[in-house]
């Protein structure tokens, strides 16, 4: 009997490893999850077609894919990405690629932006200006308390 390498009659379009992937999700995985991975799977078509044979799928294209990704998708591409990278480790696994192309992929880091925050020259400079006292009150206690307008409001 011989053995079939990965790189010979295995190789699946984008369309086929991602409907075997899903079958099996939704047959072992919550709701979500399976929602999840096909929102991550429409993206991954929109950008290489359905018919894109995986094996041809570079570490190169990958890295553009994720790029465009994290400028279409700016709220959760980082989950996309795992996902992507998921479903190709699947197709490693059952041996239609030898290697994962989005294993490798240098996601950018973003730099933290440390919040504004008010002084207290700058808290009494508002309150100098609020001519209702309950209200000037209120504001006082926002800014020293840190309290959420939705906490603030529900104060009795």
């Amino acid at each position: 009997m011989e053995c079939e390498s990965a790189s010979t009659n295995n190789v699946l379009s984008l369309n086929e490893l991602i409907k075997e992937y899903l079958g099996i999700v939704k047959a072992t995985c919550s709701s979500k999850y399976l929602e999840s991975h096909g929102s991550s799977s429409k993206h991954l078509v929109g950008y290489f077609g359905d018919d894109m044979q995986i094996d041809k799928i570079t570490n190169k294209n990958a890295q553009a894919f994720i790029i465009e990704l994290k400028d279409n998708v700016q709220k959760g591409w980082k989950t996309y990405y795992r996902n992507i990278k998921v479903l190709f480790n699947y197709a490693v696994e059952n041996e239609y690629l030898e290697k994962n192309p989005f294993s490798n992929i240098k996601i950018p880091k973003v730099q933290n932006v440390t919040p504004a925050y008010l002084n207290k020259h700058q808290v009494d400079e508002i309150c100098n200006l609020i001519e209702n006292d309950v209200l000037k009150e209120i504001v006082i206690t926002t800014f020293y308390s840190g309290l959420r307008l939705s906490e603030v409001c529900s104060l009795k």
